[in-house]
């Protein structure tokens, strides 16, 4: 009878030993990012007809995706993106106005932009300007290749849904504020978060971001202790991740740019490519509407986002299906064309070096 107890006893101890073994190799629980959420629930970027937003991604201490866009009431539309050594403006006075753009690249990305754009019909390059290191090139095109403006937006807002939130009203304010949490979580591959900071701010009962500025380590993959520690001790996690939004729906003002104030005087056009017939700006807009300005036009949960056939994907993995398949969709015209070709597509989050959840 001692010896069965005895042994009972033993079995017990080597399973309480196992569970504290397994409690140290592998979290306890997996943490469900913002990505999860039901997507009315999930931070959106605002569909006001006028307003100034700002936002910014980087990657320890690397600037991965900046951007500033400005919609009048008036329609006046002007869009600066730096992603990835490409710095790109674009501008258009009114939705049937000729776009002007004005991208500085380096000597080879140059090159073969030059060659896309000679092969475009709806653009024509009116300015190049060299110098040791960039090369400055002013294009004009149709009021079709105008695109949208909320690509990079979209894509800084998603970059919060990373992480999971604490969410709270402070004092009288409408806005809610939301926390960022660290943890254990399980996307593509498993990653953790660490000495998450900062806050989200949006209207009270709106998904819509109003401003946020949060930083956060990640370490991936990371499914287990033993993986986290070995990322540290290779020294390739965690990556410090800083992400700043600013949205303003005021009344914002908008001066024409000097490299698009009359182009045509102040630059002498380029000879790359014979002048393409004549066309007016109206029938021009006639042939393709102009391009979708809300965030789920540009990345939809169904049809245009859904995974190959026999592939069963999380919600917060569409973003990465919708990131491919749209490379000449609506957000074609989101940033400059030197993104297009061989070149990266624009706001490719493996291009950014982003978590790819």
């Amino acid at each position: 009878m001692e010896r069965r107890a005895g042994k009972a006893l033993i079995g017990l101890l080597a399973v309480c030993c196992l569970v504290s073994a397994s409690s140290i190799v592998y979290p306890l629980s997996f943490t469900e990012p913002h990505a999860s959420e039901p997507s009315h629930e999930r931070f959106s970027v605002s569909e006001s007809d006028s307003y100034r937003a700002r936002g910014r991604i980087v990657v320890d201490s690397s600037v991965k995706l900046a951007f500033e866009a400005v919609e009048t009431a008036a329609d006046e539309r002007y869009l600066m993106v730096n992603e990835s050594g490409v710095r790109s403006e674009r501008y258009q006075a009114a939705p049937n106005a000729s776009v002007y753009e004005r991208i500085v690249v380096d000597h080879e990305k140059a090159a073969q932009l030059r060659a896309e754009i000679s092969s475009d019909e709806d653009r024509r390059l009116l300015w190049k300007n060299r110098s040791t290191e960039r090369v400055v090139l002013v294009v004009e095109g149709d009021p079709t290749t105008a695109g949208s403006l909320t690509g990079p937006a979209a894509v800084v807002v998603r970059t919060l849904h990373t992480a999971s939130y604490g969410t709270e009203k402070r004092n009288s304010s409408a806005a809610m504020v939301h926390t960022p949490r660290n943890g254990w979580y399980d996307g593509t591959q498993p990653y953790r978060v660490t000495k998450a900071s900062g806050e989200v701010r949006t209207g009270a009962g709106s998904s819509a971001v109003e401003s946020a500025r949060v930083t956060w380590g990640i370490t991936t993959p990371a499914g287990s202790y033993a993986e986290y520690a070995l990322a540290r001790l290779l020294g390739t996690g965690p990556r410090t991740h800083a992400v700043s939004y600013e949205l303003d729906e005021g009344t914002p003002e908008l001066d024409r740019p000097a490299w698009a104030d009359e182009p045509s005087r102040n630059f002498s056009r380029s000879r790359s490519k014979p002048k393409q017939t004549a066309r007016t700006h109206q029938d021009a807009a006639t042939k393709a509407p102009r391009a979708a300005t809300t965030p789920m036009d540009l990345f939809p949960d169904r049809s245009a986002c859904e995974p190959p056939r026999g592939q069963v994907v999380r919600d917060a993995e569409r973003l990465v299906i919708c990131s491919r398949r749209l490379r000449r969709s609506q957000v074609h015209g989101a940033s400059s064309h030197a993104h297009h070709g061989n070149l990266r597509s624009p706001y490719d989050p493996e291009a950014l070096g982003l978590l790819r959840l």
